[in-house]
């Protein structure tokens, strides 16, 4: 979105466009606590660049996947807070599916899906009623300054999605290569790494993920002195200090996680 193809003149969401799907219903999602988890609201967010499993023999301005029923945005966040899961799919972060879709008009033998259709989030743990929107319109009921710096605020948003992507990815390539989970914790770091190469891999994978974190802590800066945090987003928190104090303390949890990195990099443990 913006898209030149349209289904039942509504339009089609194949891989190219751009558009994010928002949860209308807070996702609501088990959360760590000293006295146990607790269910706590969320925004979920879902973007089509994640599509997958759409068409394979036909397909959008030059070779796109479109989206048909059995399609998903391959995961979403927001959520990232509730680790402990959804409180109906004990998941978070995960996929959304497609409730509605055009009923005669279809691809690969599947219904085409569109902009407008509603979705389901997370695992089918909260639901998108409204369809998908475009990330260069301005949402609904904002003020004139708002308006001015939603292109900018959207642009930073997924900057700062596509470095977290960066990071979960780095840690995954780290596990399917080395077999193991990468420990951040204190006294852990070298248990079962006895070898030299096993050391000199975590080392790599430490450097790497600081360098993805010291990007993470930027981006997140330049949100909040951009003033981002003005702008009440669609199944965000209600006002513009709690959305403020989130995100102070994210770019607070960052900064942590790397001087916790470099710690381990100064060990002594470190040789071979």
């Amino acid at each position: 979105m913006p898209t030149h193809i349209t289904v039942n003149g509504l339009g089609l969401t194949y891989k190219s466009t751009v558009g994010l799907s928002m949860a209308t219903i807070p996702d609501v999602c088990k959360t760590p606590s000293p006295g146990g988890p607790v269910p706590l609201p969320y925004p979920n967010i879902a973007d089509q660049s994640t599509l997958q499993n759409g068409t394979t023999t036909v397909f959008a301005k030059g070779g796109k996947m479109i989206a048909i029923k059995g399609s998903q945005y391959s995961m979403s966040s927001g959520d990232e807070p509730g680790t402990v899961g959804g409180v109906k799919s004990g998941v978070f972060k995960k996929a959304t599916d497609w409730i509605t879709y055009s009923f005669d008009v279809k691809m690969d033998g599947k219904n085409a899906c569109r902009h407008t259709d509603k979705k389901f989030h997370n695992d089918k743990n909260t639901v998108d009623l409204a369809g998908n929107f475009d990330p260069n319109v301005p949402q609904p009921g904002l003020n004139a300054y708002q308006i001015s710096i939603w292109k900018k605020c959207v642009e930073q948003h997924d900057k700062y999605d596509d470095i977290k992507k960066e990071n979960e990815k780095l840690s995954n390539d780290y596990k399917a290569a080395n077999g193991e989970k990468p420990s951040l914790t204190k006294g852990k770091i070298w248990s079962g790494r006895a070898t030299p190469q096993e050391k000199a891999n975590y080392k790599k994978f430490l450097e790497d993920q600081n360098a993805i974190f010291e990007k993470l802590a930027h981006e997140r800066a330049v949100y909040i002195v951009e003033d981002c945090d003005d702008i009440p987003w669609d199944g965000g928190k209600p006002t513009k200090q709690e959305r403020l104090d989130g995100h102070y303390d994210a770019h607070s949890k960052v900064e942590q996680a790397i001087k916790n990195n470099k710690a381990e990099l100064a060990d002594a443990k470190m040789g071979p």
